[in-house]
């Protein structure tokens, strides 16, 4: 369900992002379960570093 990205955005990936990308896909052997402990996890993750990740672009 998860995994990296290195193809052919990255140059825009880079500009956007600085380069770093985590790329998620639900297919038909992911459940509804799954999907949302991804973005509970999500959400908790970006609780975590959304202030140090905001207070680095300044």
């Amino acid at each position: 369900m998860i995994g990296g990205l290195n193809s052919a955005p990255m140059p825009l990936v880079t500009e956007l992002a600085g380069g770093e990308i985590l790329r998620v896909s639900a297919y038909l052997y992911n459940d509804v379960s799954e999907i949302e402990r991804f973005y509970q996890a999500l959400d908790e993750l970006l609780a975590w570093i959304g202030p140090v990740a905001v207070g680095a672009r300044r």
